[in-house]
């Protein structure tokens, strides 16, 4: 898929858990995606493996909160 689909249907998911900094960054990479801004892509797609495990840490924490 091209990576504007992708980024917009993880851009959905992340808001739709709350994991709005996902969802920012997301929706950075895919209206750059839509424009043709490789130089916008590239350092998108290299703060999401960061911000996903920022995002998964939350909602782990949410879950085994008391």
């Amino acid at each position: 898929k091209p990576v504007a689909d992708v980024a917009h249907m993880l851009k959905s998911s992340a808001r739709t858990v709350g994991a709005e900094r996902l969802g920012e960054l997301c929706q950075v990479l895919e209206t750059a995606a839509r424009s043709g801004q490789a130089s916008v892509c590239q350092p998108a797609v290299s703060q999401l493996a960061d911000t996903f495990e920022a995002a998964r840490q939350s909602i782990q924490a949410a879950i085994d909160a008391p």
